[in-house]
């Protein structure tokens, strides 16, 4: 799973020194919106998947990410319909990328997938995990650029990151009304991709000298000059950050707690669950 590959690499240090680079991160990542765009728009029926996360996003021996675990998901109206689905049923997901109005109230629409989807592109750029790891880095105040992870930190191209944290930030938005559509995620993500490759080929070639042959093989990325983030502005994550899971608070509201209680053991329970 994606999570092994983030969060337990021992299993493949062996094969590859290397965790995952940032752009095979950011194509998992464009592979995981374009399926679920699929389920809120590519059938019938839209599909909550309800449960999206690291772990079960399944990646095959090509890195071909394969999204699983539908034992939550609900079917939902025509495609086309835009109708809110406000379920009588007990809340079902995981703490940390439950959406706020599906949390509290039980509202159910393709914006909580949008919102999970969120918190996955947020442990992908870190390599934390949002119920745990972001949530005493909120509670230390520990910001931006720091909380990203230590093996991307210089790789990431300054406006492929900026595209990428206007993403994540518009995905993890209080209200469903303020995210994008996945649709929308996914052209996004492709084009922070694209200004990734940019980057990496005007670096290489001042690198390698404008003389240098274009035939030669790409230098890989971890032995590339480091990118440096100066200029780059990170209030508005650091802001969600720290009103989410900083300041001395929970990371959930009374309310929200009250109605996630019975959430706490799915993680145990995971194999039943997909």
């Amino acid at each position: 799973s994606l999570f092994d590959y983030i969060f337990d690499t021992s299993s493949f240090k062996q094969k590859d020194p290397h965790p995952l680079t940032w752009k095979q991160r950011l194509k998992i990542c464009i592979g995981v919106a374009r399926a679920i765009h699929y389920l809120h728009a590519g059938v019938k029926h839209a599909v909550i998947h309800r449960d999206v996360k690291c772990s079960l996003v399944l990646l095959d021996q090509n890195l071909v990410p394969k999204l699983s675990g539908f034992g939550l998901s609900k079917m939902g109206p025509p495609v086309l319909s835009n109708v809110l689905i406000k379920l009588n049923s007990r809340v079902c997901g995981t703490i940390g990328y439950l959406a706020p109005e599906y949390a509290i109230f039980g509202e159910l629409t393709e914006k909580s997938d949008v919102f999970s989807f969120g918190m996955v592109l947020l442990e992908v750029l870190c390599a934390k995990s949002v119920s745990r790891e972001i949530l005493e880095c909120g509670k230390r105040v520990e910001t931006f650029p720091a909380m990203i992870d230590p093996f991307l930190m210089g790789k990431v191209a300054p406006d492929c990151l900026k595209k990428f944290m206007n993403i994540t930030v518009r995905c993890v938005r209080g209200t469903g009304a303020e995210r994008p559509t996945m649709g929308e995620v996914q052209v996004e993500l492709e084009c922070a991709l694209e200004l990734q490759e940019s980057a990496d080929a005007v670096k290489q070639l001042k690198e390698l000298g404008t003389g240098a042959s274009t035939s030669l093989a790409p230098l890989p990325a971890h032995d590339m000059e480091d990118y440096t983030y100066e200029n780059i502005s990170f209030s508005e994550i650091n802001e969600i950050i720290c009103n989410r899971y900083g300041c001395g608070r929970d990371p959930f509201s009374n309310d929200e707690a009250a109605s996630v209680d019975s959430i706490a053991s799915l993680d145990s329970n995971r194999e039943a669950i997909t």
